[in-house]
């Protein structure tokens, strides 16, 4: 059975139509829905690496949950003040094609995001975001295990993305991170400057970092409220990521990052912050971490809590880090993991 997409007057047809298969008077195929284009369903293209679907409006993003494995290119920048859009790919349909926001010169931005989650959700082992640009994003968090600006999980490639000016902010437990709060893929050469509230749990640049996090720069002002947490939990806090894992590098990255707690631990639960990374059991090399990190930040918080200028707490290997070395935070505040080739600078800001 075949359709040439065209209606009874010959025209191309354009919109939504169902189809039912009938055979021998019984029906093999109950009614679906399906939406048909008389051009392309994007401004123009076909979704081809070669002839990308080219996005120009909110309903454009939107409409890429429906082709998943396609390639895309921004083409001018989207305004996203009056939308509802968020997680635009899930688990089930992880985004699996490539989306260019520098089809030639210009970077176009999507501005104004407002969710309670990321905006990509989840991208494939194949999916590629290259020049993303979120600017000016709100992110409520309340009612979610996790929020993000840019994608809840990526285990593809964030190439050249950026979230600038963004702001999470959440009244329940939610781990929250500027670019994506699971990264089992790469980040390479991204931007995350923004504020995150939580509340009683982890944050930042990512949250967990199981692969490797390339050339970053992070400036967020991360704050968590504990709350009268009693659990046995161990919370992180880190600029790059709260927690590199065994397997994981953070290369070259640079975090311009500053952490205030509050609130109360109740014992055993504790908390690891760290200027680069809460937790590293993987690798961080060179880069730098180079924010004020002052002891005063913390006095609100009643309960256990190490902190560090590179990391909270350090099981793995760090090397040649540039960081500054300011009274009560070292390169790492506990961990016996191995600290080579370090370089401290000395913080003119400090008194004494």
């Amino acid at each position: 059975m075949s359709w040439n997409g065209k209606d009874d007057k010959g025209a191309r047809y354009e919109g939504e139509f169902r189809l039912k298969v009938v055979a021998d008077g019984y029906t093999t195929r109950n009614w679906h829905y399906y939406q048909c284009y008389a051009k392309s369903p994007f401004l123009r293209g076909t979704g081809t690496r070669e002839n990308p679907y080219e996005v120009a409006r909110p309903e454009h993003l939107e409409r890429m949950a429906d082709f998943p494995d396609k390639h895309f290119i921004q083409v001018q920048d989207i305004d996203l003040r009056s939308e509802i859009i968020s997680n635009i790919f899930s688990a089930e349909h992880p985004f699996m094609g490539s989306y260019n926001a520098k089809p030639q010169e210009s970077v176009f931005r999507i501005l104004n995001y407002n969710g309670n989650t990321s905006l990509f959700g989840v991208i494939g082992v194949e999916g590629e975001l290259n020049y993303a640009t979120v600017l000016d994003a709100r992110i409520t968090g309340t009612g979610q295990k996790r929020s993000a600006v840019m994608a809840e999980i990526n285990q593809g490639l964030l190439m050249n993305c950026a979230v600038e000016q963004a702001v999470i902010y959440s009244a329940s437990a939610t781990d929250a991170a500027l670019m994506t709060v699971e990264n089992s893929g790469v980040i390479d050469r991204c931007r995350a400057h923004g504020t995150i509230y939580t509340y009683g749990c982890m944050a930042g640049g990512a949250v967990y970092n199981e692969q490797r996090m390339i050339r970053t720069k992070v400036e967020a002002d991360l704050n968590l409220t504990a709350g009268e947490i009693s659990s046995s939990e161990e919370l992180y806090v880190g600029g790059v990521a709260a927690v590199n894992g065994q397997a994981a590098f953070i290369d070259a990255c640079e975090s311009n990052s500053s952490i205030q707690a509050a609130g109360t631990l109740q014992t055993p639960a504790r908390l690891y912050m760290g200027g680069i990374v809460g937790k590293n059991a993987g690798q961080v090399r060179d880069g730098s971490s180079l924010a004020l990190f002052p002891l005063e930040y913390t006095t609100d918080l009643i309960g256990e809590a190490q902190g560090g200028m590179i990391a909270g707490e350090n099981n793995g290997m760090i090397t040649g880090v540039t960081y500054y070395e300011t009274v009560g935070r070292k390169s790492s505040a506990t961990g016996s993991g191995r600290e080579e080739s370090l370089h401290p600078l000395e913080n003119h800001n400090e008194e004494g």
